[in-house]
């Protein structure tokens, strides 16, 4: 049986593994977009995603785990073969991403966490969710919201 501490650290360390793949994946699907705008969006949120991936690996290290090292390869879900491939990919990677802070914000709140922890999982969670809408929008702009972010 897993202790609470340790599936605590499980989802950090799950979260942690979905910022390395979204900065993967951006890098991946920035050259199909064609669109200025959505080049500049793209560089941002990869931006956003490193400096996340880098506070996470460092919260990990202050409260004395090992971070997971990122996979060599993280394979495509489908072939980029284009703008709209591109924004899927981007609406996928955020989806993925909510859906791992958002496992820790419950995680979290379901036993002791060290401090702050949880605002950061839900801060994390709340700019995937921010962002997801924005490719969301592009993508179905007759609904680009969901209930609950991630799922």
């Amino acid at each position: 049986m897993t202790s609470p501490t340790q599936t605590l650290n499980a989802a950090a360390q799950a979260a942690l593994g979905t910022e390395y793949a979204a900065v993967f994946y951006y890098g991946a699907l920035g050259p199909q977009l064609t669109d200025a705008g959505q080049i500049a969006v793209a560089r941002t949120f990869e931006e956003q995603h490193r400096e996340l991936r880098d506070r996470t690996a460092a919260a990990l290290v202050a409260g004395g785990q090992s971070p997971v090292p990122p996979q060599t390869d993280y394979p495509l879900p489908f072939a980029l073969a284009g703008s709209v491939d591109a924004q899927r990919l981007a609406l996928a990677t955020e989806t993925s991403c909510a859906a791992a802070w958002r496992y820790l914000v419950t995680t979290a709140a379901s036993g002791p966490a060290p401090s702050g922890l949880r605002r950061a999982a839900i801060d994390a969670l709340t700019a995937s969710a921010i962002r997801a809408t924005r490719w969301r929008g592009i993508l179905h702009p007759a609904q680009p919201t969901v209930p609950f972010p991630g799922s």
